[in-house]
């Protein structure tokens, strides 16, 4: 059986206060890198839905192989997930794989590993036919991931707002295989983030050294800014060439200014890195 997946990786992540997906996921790794190498793991390709401003996640992904993944950015993500599941749908239905089944693995979910997915393929395949397969909690609640049958795809292609195919799936008559899961810790805030890094062992990642300049004058930021956990705010345009970050926390010599040379899409990745470990390592975020 060919299975597409569909990371679903476009939400602004409003409520984390910075970009969530590029946060550390061990040596090397972001939320968005570990997540789409899970897919290309277990499916014949992997469709990767960005949002329409997409810099970061694009250089977050150069590395890995781009012979089965395809990138897909969409414009409407802040009307609902459903309409990243809807882009996917549509993909796949212009690609001409309308037999392929879509699985769709949200990108903030880190706990998830191969070995649950093949277990949701196999479910799926041993369904005789059925409309799809979805993980089921610990509190009996059907939730992504979940593989959806070829024939669904053109109503799910017409999806819109935030509901995803939920309400296709709970129709009367249609058949959902559930497959137990006991550990799918998903990620809407740093508090969440901070708690699955320190189980996993992300934060025991050196912090790239940074250049301080005790300066307590906060930089204007005229296209808004990031909060990276309670410790750092991150200018995403500084003031003058480069960007920064600013410690809140008090330190023996005050507050105190990390500055990194440059703008380029690599210094704010590695901007958001800093910040992030950096802020792991505050005992009292």
């Amino acid at each position: 059986m060919n299975v597409t997946v569909a990371v679903l990786a476009a939400g602004s992540g409003r409520r984390f206060g910075a970009p969530k997906l590029l946060m550390p996921a061990g040596e090397g790794e972001v939320l968005l890198s570990r997540a789409v190498s899970l897919g290309l793991s277990v499916g014949e390709r992997v469709l990767c839905i960005l949002p329409s401003e997409a810099d970061l996640h694009l250089a977050a992904l150069e590395g890995l192989p781009r012979d089965r993944l395809v990138l897909l950015s969409n414009p409407d993500a802040a009307q609902g997930m459903g309409t990243s599941v809807a882009l996917a749908a549509s993909a796949c239905l212009n690609r001409g794989a309308a037999g392929e089944a879509l699985l769709i693995l949200p990108a903030d979910l880190p706990t998830l590993d191969r070995r649950f997915l093949l277990r949701l393929i196999e479910a799926f395949a041993a369904g005789d036919g059925c409309d799809a397969a979805a993980a089921l909690d610990p509190e009996g609640r059907l939730l992504a991931p979940a593989i959806l049958r070829p024939g669904l795809l053109p109503e799910i292609a017409q999806l819109r707002g935030d509901a995803g195919a939920r309400d296709i799936l709970r129709r009367p008559g249609s058949r959902v295989v559930p497959v137990a899961i006991q550990d799918m810790s998903d990620i809407d805030d740093f508090d969440g983030y901070r708690y699955l890094a320190h189980r996993l062992g992300w934060d025991r990642e050196p912090s790239p050294k940074i250049a301080w300049r005790a300066d307590a004058e906060a930089l204007p930021s005229p296209n808004g800014h990031w909060r990276v956990g309670a410790t750092l705010a991150v200018s995403v345009t500084g003031h003058g060439p480069g960007i920064s970050g600013m410690r809140m926390v008090a330190m023996p010599q005050g507050l105190r200014r990390a500055l990194f040379a440059g703008d380029g899409t690599r210094d704010r990745l590695g901007l958001l890195r800093a910040a992030a470990l950096l802020s792991l390592g505050d005992e009292n975020c």
